[in-house]
C-alpha cells in the first residue's frame, strides 16, 4: 500500500462515483450489509495507474467487505473478510468463504448443477432428481415473517447442544452498533410428515436472502439440502437477485453443493480497525517516534 493513496470520502461522493458509472460493485456481489442504513465511512484507494476501488470496512465477522473498482482485477489492499478470488473447492488451504448464489430461474440453478455433478441422474438437486425427490417425500417448505417465540422454540429443539442458543444467535443480528431493522427478519422452514426439521433465521432486503443461521435435524434424508433447494426455488420465483449464506469457515456439504458462486475471502490484518494500517502517514509517524525511542535508550546506556 506504499504507493496508493488513502482518502475518506463522503458518503454523497461514494454515490457521485457509482451514480456516474465510474466504480461498478466487486465481483457483482451483494449483501444486506452493503445497504446505506448501515452508516460508516468509506475510502477511495487509487495508484498511480487509474485503479480506483471505494470501500468499507466489514460489519461484523459475518458480512464481507463492501468494495467498489473502476477496473477487472485484484484489489489495491487487502483486509479482513475482503473477497479476493473465486473459490475452489477442491483446494485443501481454503479455510473462510463468503457462500454466494446468483439467481435467475430455478431451472437454471438445476441445469448449473446438472454440468458440475458427476452424476446428475442421481445426485440431488438436479434436473434429473428435483421432481422425483420432491415427490416421493411429504414435505413442506414455508417463509414467514419473524415470529421470535417460534423461533426460539423450533431452533432449539433441533440445535446441536454445542451450538449457539436461539436467543445467541438473535442477538448478532438485533444488538450492537448494526442492528437489522426488524422488518428484515424472516424465518424459513422445513416439516416432513407434520414434523418440523428445520429452522433458519434470515435477513431479507427485498433484493438479496441472507440465510444468517440454521437448525435442522440428523436424518438420511438431508434435510438440510432440500431446505436450501426449495429455499432457492422461493428465492428465484420472487425475483431475488442473490442468496447467500454469510462468510464463516468451510464446513457443510450443502454450501459446496448448493452455493454456486461463492468466493474466497482474505484473513488476515483489519485495515479499517488499525489506523497505522487505514493512514500510512500514522505509520511512518509512529516509526519516527520508535526510532527516535530506540536511539534515546542506547544514549542512556552509554
Amino acid at each position: 500500500m506504499q504507493d496508493h493513496k488513502i482518502n475518506k470520502i463522503s458518503i454523497d461522493e461514494k454515490n457521485r462515483l457509482i451514480n456516474s458509472q465510474q466504480v461498478k460493485l466487486y465481483h457483482g456481489i451483494w449483501h444486506y450489509s452493503f445497504n446505506e442504513i448501515f452508516q460508516r465511512p468509506y475510502y477511495r484507494i487509487s495508484d498511480g495507474q487509474g485503479r480506483m476501488n471505494i470501500v468499507s470496512g466489514a460489519m461484523d465477522s459475518w458480512s464481507p467487505v463492501i468494495m467498489y473498482s473502476n477496473y477487472e482485477g485484484s484489489p489495491l489492499f487487502e483486509t479482513n473478510n475482503l473477497i479476493v478470488a473465486e473459490y475452489d473447492k477442491d483446494d485443501p488451504s481454503v479455510t473462510t468463504v463468503f457462500w454466494y448464489l446468483s439467481l435467475t430461474s430455478f431451472n437454471d440453478f438445476l441445469k448449473r448443477r446438472d454440468q458440475i455433478s458427476a452424476h446428475p441422474r442421481k445426485s440431488y438437486p438436479s434436473t434429473k432428481t428435483y421432481n422425483a425427490i420432491s415427490a416421493q417425500m411429504n414435505y413442506e417448505f414455508y417463509y414467514d415473517k419473524f415470529n421470535n417465540e417460534k423461533f426460539v422454540k423450533y431452533y432449539d429443539e433441533l440445535r446441536n447442544p454445542e451450538h449457539q442458543s436461539a436467543d445467541a444467535v438473535l442477538s448478532h443480528l438485533t444488538e450492537g452498533a448494526y442492528q437489522v431493522p426488524k422488518d428484515w427478519l424472516r424465518m424459513a422452514y422445513l416439516t416432513h410428515n407434520n414434523e418440523m426439521v428445520t429452522a433458519a433465521v434470515l435477513v431479507d432486503d427485498s433484493k438479496s436472502i441472507c440465510v444468517f443461521n440454521i437448525s435442522t435435524k440428523r436424518s438420511k434424508h438431508g434435510y438440510g439440502i432440500v431446505f436450501f433447494t426449495e429455499l432457492i426455488k422461493y428465492a428465484c420465483e420472487h425475483k431475488y437477485c442473490s442468496l447467500n449464506g454469510g462468510v464463516s469457515d468451510k464446513y457443510g456439504v450443502y454450501k459446496d453443493k448448493l452455493f454456486l458462486d461463492s468466493k474466497l475471502v482474505f484473513q488476515g490484518a483489519d485495515l479499517f480497525r488499525d489506523p497505522y494500517l487505514l493512514n500510512p502517514s500514522l505509520k511512518y509517524m509512529r516509526n519516527i517516534v520508535h526510532m527516535v525511542k530506540h536511539i534515546y535508550k542506547k544514549c542512556r546506556v552509554r
